[in-house]
Formats: structure tokens, C-alpha cells, sequence
């Protein structure tokens, strides 16, 4: 098909987590008192997901956790073998690959690490954390929805960055947070986990 460029979802398409920020509230084991509210609240419309997400952040602050600690559980999120294979083949291949996640930007750095794929060659747009008068703060590049921080937008600066047109460009994800993302390209794929990526017709 031709396929130039993979604009790839991350939590739940390479990993099998599917939220990186419920998973650090897992592990600390505050998912049900502060997590889980806090996203109701979003999804109910209570409170902006710029809001929803600091919040998020803060409650690891809360209780004590710096930004290493945070990433050494982010460190710890499960990414099996058929991803380092999936990205392995894309990149011996020549197409070039671009994550665009609501996730962390540092899990994408250790993805692409384990698979041996140098990171000044592919592109990440995913959402940072940085630590402010000792407190963890988001800095929310990629956002859930519409907009600049959206992630059809996000495509379309991905497919003008590499020469890519939506007929040469392949979408992968595991969620509806994907479709807009799917509808600003040609190709597309659905996966329920990193061990569908085999599946894929056009890789």
C-alpha cells in the first residue's frame, strides 16, 4: 500500500496499560480514592481535563512521591516483545514512525530505546511531567478531544513533517481516543493490545 509513515498510539496499542496516569495511582494504591474520582469528575463535565490531569499529578505530590519516583513506576509499565518486533519491522522497512499519545514522553524514549531504534529518528508528541515548588505538574502537550493539542491535529503535523500524505500514512491505536487520529488518514488499524500488531495488513 505504500505506507511512508505510522502514526502510532501508545498506552494500550504498544504497552498493555492502557492509562499510564491510573497506573501510577495503582501502584501507589490510590486509585480508588483519588483517581477514580477525579476522572469521573472529568467525564461527568465537573472539571476541564487540563484540571483533571494536574489534579491527577498532584495527588502522587501528595503523597510524598519527586518526579524520579514517579518515573521509576512509569518505568516499570509492562511493553512485551511483540512491540520491539512491530517497531523493529517498521523500522528496517524505511517508514518512519511518530507516536502521538496522551501518555508520557518518557515511556515513549524507553520504548523506542529497548528497540533499538534511535530516538533522532522517529518523532514523539506525548505530554511531559516536570516538578514545580516540589510539586509534579503536567505539561499537556497531547490532549483527549479537539484543538491544536488534539490528535487529528497532531497527525496533519506529523504527515507536513515527513513529506507524508493521509494515503501514505497508517494510523494504529486500541481506543475511540484514536479515531480522530483514524478519520486524518487513509489507513487504519484497531488493536485490543500490542498483541494484535502482527495483524495489521498494511505493515
Amino acid at each position: 500500500m505504500g505506507i511512508r509513515l505510522a502514526l502510532l498510539d501508545m498506552d494500550g496499542t504498544l504497552t498493555t496499560v492502557t492509562s499510564p496516569w491510573q497506573y501510577v495511582h495503582e501502584q501507589l494504591g490510590i486509585w480508588e480514592a483519588k483517581g477514580l474520582p477525579l476522572l469521573d469528575s472529568w467525564l461527568e463535565g465537573e472539571i476541564s481535563y487540563e484540571t483533571f490531569c494536574i489534579e491527577d499529578a498532584k495527588a502522587w505530590s501528595d503523597l510524598g512521591l519527586n518526579l524520579d519516583q514517579v518515573y521509576e513506576i512509569l518505568a516499570t509499565i509492562p511493553v512485551p516483545p511483540q512491540t520491539d518486533a512491530f517497531l523493529g519491522k517498521l523500522h528496517r522497512q524505511g517508514t518512519s514512525i511518530a507516536i502521538i499519545s496522551t501518555g508520557f514522553s518518557y515511556n515513549a524514549r524507553v520504548i523506542f530505546e529497548r528497540a533499538g531504534i534511535p530516538l533522532e529518528e522517529v518523532a514523539i508528541a506525548a505530554n511531559e511531567l516536570a516538578e514545580k515548588d516540589g510539586v509534579i505538574v503536567p505539561a499537556l502537550n497531547v490532549v483527549a478531544g479537539d484543538g491544536a493539542g488534539g490528535k487529528a491535529a497532531w497527525s496533519r503535523r506529523m504527515m507536513e513533517r515527513y513529506g507524508a500524505t493521509p494515503a501514505e500514512t497508517g494510523a494504529v491505536g486500541d481506543s475511540s481516543a484514536d479515531i480522530p487520529m483514524f478519520e486524518s488518514v487513509e489507513h487504519h488499524f484497531k488493536v485490543s493490545g500490542p498483541k494484535d500488531l502482527h495483524l495489521i495488513p498494511w505493515i
